[in-house]
């Protein structure tokens, strides 16, 4: 058993977090190494003068930091490799974008529905294909960032009522993945902490391991992360920069209400932190304010076209702090040398001619169809949800182990995918299920794979048997 490393539980503030704190120093150290078994509970309580309730939060903590792993039986153990390993996994990684669902309903990945996307695009390109200019210019290295006419377009999609983003503040992108990289890397240098939703896009994790950012949750509740929980977190462990998804979170669907917006952004605010806004699925749902509206010098809103319009366009958008937007414009241009001039002049064309409108209206309208559907089906596995999410977030029953869930929703015929897929540390004892509802061919497709998923979970592991 390793020795314990005493000598870094800080005398102050609550003790359980010391205790985390403390072991996440002496990893830091070399003090402890990946595999290490941690003391057991009466013991280590005994030692430090604290209650057993004392270490066992202090281990639970850790455990959401990625810090250690419990095996029941056997102990708590310093994560080693898979750990790291994991946190780039997950959704949105080349490993689970790469999973076969061949034969298989597909509820996993969270893709649009299919609502005529291919024949609206293709329609603007031949148009485009049309106009002289764009033909002179259409294998010609583009502007970094955009064209004026470009982001004043995008600029006017992804404003509204409550958000009047300014195009020289906004830098176009190929998809908002490479937005979400080209925030990090302005906003945050080497070595820096970014604060997180406990379960979010989990592409953030890969993205700073490979930039060299340390990532720690923050706990949620029922309106996404909690006020007093990021505080707790910013005064201990000084932060510069929080990533999170205001509006139909991925993976829970919540939509932060307004009075919670507020109390993050003030917090955010009190501890100078800037805050890096992912809006991707905004356009599904009635506008709101964004953070980005609240923290105009220290808010960076990220979106795109690919929830909404359509996926392969692979167009994006950051809308930066005034001082920061040169050098984002500088660092789009490194990531990817501009935008290929076709697909940006096509955003920008569909904008434009209302053809992004049309889509943005179908989408909604059959998301909404879907949800509604699969609520009817599942309204004792879903007791709150938005109309207008396109996953869906279920507790799983405590009688199923998830990886057997997992394995009976395949054996079945559905893939979806599990909280590991989206948590930044170690999921708790609680495990959750995302259900995407866009994958699917059609609605009835959909209704089968739910109503798969509503057996399952009626009926209980014998099912599975």
């Amino acid at each position: 058993m390793t020795i314990f490393p005493i000598s870094h539980v800080a005398k102050t503030g609550p003790r359980y977090v010391a205790i985390a704190d403390a072991i996440e120093a002496a990893l830091n150290a070399g003090e402890l190494n990946p595999g290490d078994r941690l003391p057991a509970h009466r013991p280590l309580a005994f030692d430090l003068g604290v209650t057993v309730g004392t270490i066992s939060r202090a281990y639970e903590l850790a455990a959401r930091r990625g810090l250690v792993e419990g095996s029941v039986g056997r102990g708590t153990f310093v994560c080693g490799d898979d750990a790291n390993k994991r946190r780039t996994r997950g959704v949105g990684s080349a490993e689970f974008m790469a999973m076969q669902d061949t034969g298989l309903i597909p509820m996993r990945a969270n893709l649009p529905a299919s609502t005529g996307q291919n024949a609206i695009v293709a329609g603007a390109l031949e148009a485009l294909m049309r106009q002289p200019d764009f033909r002179a210019h259409v294998a010609d290295y583009a502007e970094p960032g955009g064209t004026a006419a470009q982001r004043e377009a995008a600029a006017h999609w992804f404003g509204h009522a409550e958000f009047s983003p300014d195009p020289d503040r906004l830098v176009l992108t190929a998809g908002a993945q490479q937005a979400l990289a080209t925030a990090i890397a302005v906003a945050t240098e080497p070595g820096d902490l970014i604060l997180t939703e406990a379960f979010t896009y989990r592409v953030i994790a890969t993205q700073c391991q490979l930039m060299g950012r340390r990532l720690r949750p923050v706990a949620m509740d029922a309106n996404g992360m909690m006020p007093d929980a990021l505080d707790e977190a910013a005064r201990a462990h000084r932060p510069r920069a929080v990533f999170i998804i205001p509006t139909l979170q991925n993976p829970t669907g919540i939509v932060m209400d307004a009075k919670r917006r507020h109390a993050i952004a003030d917090v955010a605010a009190r501890h100078d932190l800037l805050t890096i806004e992912d809006d991707i699925y905004g356009k599904l749902t009635d506008p709101t304010q964004p953070l980005a509206a609240l923290l105009p010098e220290a808010g960076f809103f990220v979106s795109s076209l690919s929830k909404c319009v359509a996926p392969g366009l692979r167009i994006g958008a950051i809308i930066c702090p005034p001082r920061f937007a040169a050098r984002a414009r500088t660092a789009q241009h490194a990531f990817g040398q501009g935008l290929p001039p076709m697909t940006a002049e096509t955003a920008r064309h569909l904008v434009e001619s209302g053809g992004a409108q049309t889509l943005q209206e179908r989408q909604r309208a059959e998301i909404r169809d879907r949800n509604a559907a699969a609520y009817e089906a599942l309204s004792h596995w879903l007791p709150a949800r938005h109309p207008h999410s396109a996953h869906l977030w279920i507790a799983l029953p405590p009688e199923w182990r998830i990886h057997d869930f997992m394995e009976a929703t395949r054996t079945r015929g559905i893939a979806i995918a599990s909280d590991e897929d989206f948590a930044i540390a170690a999921p708790t004892a609680e495990r959750h299920l995302r259900v995407a509802l866009g994958p699917a061919a059609d609605t009835a497709e959909c209704k089968r794979g739910i109503g798969i998923l509503n057996d399952l979970l009626t009926e209980g592991p014998l099912s599975a048997a």
